[in-house]
């Protein structure tokens, strides 16, 4: 997984985009959101209970539920007390920072379900608010060792992520890598279903898989999705 610095424009930091203060106006007079996952590797699902009130998340419940059984893991079927201690906090935390992803740490010896929580989050907020229209200024990564850098530019429309585009571009000439050039397809077919499904599923991460052999690029788009999304959602919440 990659831990990226990521750069920000200064059209986003200084634009007029830009926020302190964050607030829900609830989307069809819901004040009580819930979502579900796709079921992993082990045969567990995420889901995900969100309540907001005046404004704010009000509490936060979060589960991973084995499939085969139909039963959230607890303490009597599940031994591994990091994941109960991080499920705690992270449910805190997210009420404490208003969903600001960007704000809650990663727990160590949990952070698959870290991860899963935060990608969550960041999904039951989509379905919350209406978000901004807007062309969003890019979010990028540091370039590569071959001076290659991801950049990411999101489009809403209607209240809805409209368009995503990931490219990685040359530092040197700021050239994108180009077909024929580039000689690795499976490069080209994840940038593509990267963008397509990212609008197909309203943004919900939990439902963009990894790219069989693009997994860097992967890395890479997931890195500045969670980083940009995380922050319209904020412009959202103003």
């Amino acid at each position: 997984m990659v831990c990226p610095t990521t750069i920000l424009t200064e059209e986003f930091v200084n634009g007029p985009l830009f926020f302190q203060e964050t607030n829900f106006t609830p989307l069809y007079g819901l004040n009580s959101y819930s979502l579900n996952g796709p079921t992993d590797d082990h045969g567990n699902y995420p889901v995900i209970k969100m309540v907001v009130k005046d404004g704010k998340i009000a509490s936060v419940e979060y589960d991973e539920i084995i499939a085969a059984q139909g039963v959230p893991k607890s303490k009597d079927n599940y031994n591994w007390e990091p994941y109960f201690s991080a499920v705690e906090y992270l449910e805190k935390r997210a009420v404490e920072v208003n969903g600001d992803v960007s704000k809650i740490d990663a727990i160590a010896q949990a952070t698959g379900s870290s991860v899963k929580f935060k990608d969550m989050l960041l999904a039951v907020q989509l379905q919350a608010v209406q978000l901004k229209d807007a062309i969003y200024p890019p979010v990028e990564l540091e370039p590569d060792n071959r001076g290659y850098a991801p950049k990411l530019q999101i489009t809403v429309s209607g209240g809805k992520i409209s368009k995503v585009e990931y490219y990685e571009y040359n530092t040197q000439n700021g050239t994108p890598k180009e077909e024929g050039v580039y000689n690795w397809p499976a490069y080209f077919e994840a940038i593509k279903y990267f963008g397509e499904t990212a609008v197909k599923e309203n943004g919900n991460i939990m439902n963009i898989d990894a790219f069989a052999g693009a997994t860097s690029t992967s890395d890479k788009f997931f890195a500045l999705y969670r980083t940009l999304v995380n922050m319209i959602l904020l412009v959202a919440k103003q």
